[in-house]
């Protein structure tokens, strides 16, 4: 009985073809931040004025893995240094794209609809992961007011 199940294997195995196979290079490159718009992070930031219902928008160097948008994604009012809960929208996963390397962008807003006006702390925390698992290193932090 072993015999009749080894052989059909056998013949399997030689209709395969030899060679190396190729896998694509893995990517430990950690993602960096393009651009926050309104500039609340950079050279240019400053303490910018962003309306009560305005979203944030966030673009990232290349696709993240949305599972850590939410904890990676930190916005605090000031004095009182409370959590936020906000609003994460962000680009369709592209899964497929033999490039991952482009920009994705992530929009971040209240999640009751608007700000309560005062003095936010945003910051970009390294738990921010790319699709391949590689955290966004060194945390970013800026700040913006609601009038």
């Amino acid at each position: 009985m072993r015999a009749a199940l080894v052989l059909p294997l056998v013949g399997l195995a030689s209709c395969l073809t030899p060679g190396d196979p190729v896998y694509p290079a893995l990517d430990t490159t950690p993602p960096t931040l393009v651009a926050i718009v309104p500039p609340l992070i950079g050279p240019d930031a400053g303490q910018p004025t962003v309306q009560a219902a305005q979203a944030i928008t966030i673009t990232f160097s290349e696709e993240m893995d949305l599972d850590s948008l939410r904890p990676g994604i930190e916005v605090k009012k000031s004095p009182s240094n409370e959590a936020q809960a906000l609003t994460i929208v962000a680009d369709p996963l592209l899964h497929l794209a033999s490039d991952r390397d482009t920009d994705f962008h992530v929009s971040v807003s209240a999640a009751e609809g608007s700000f309560a006006p005062g003095v936010y702390s945003v910051t970009l925390r390294s738990l921010l992961l790319d699709a391949q698992g590689n955290a966004l290193s060194p945390e970013l932090t800026g700040s913006f007011i609601v009038p």
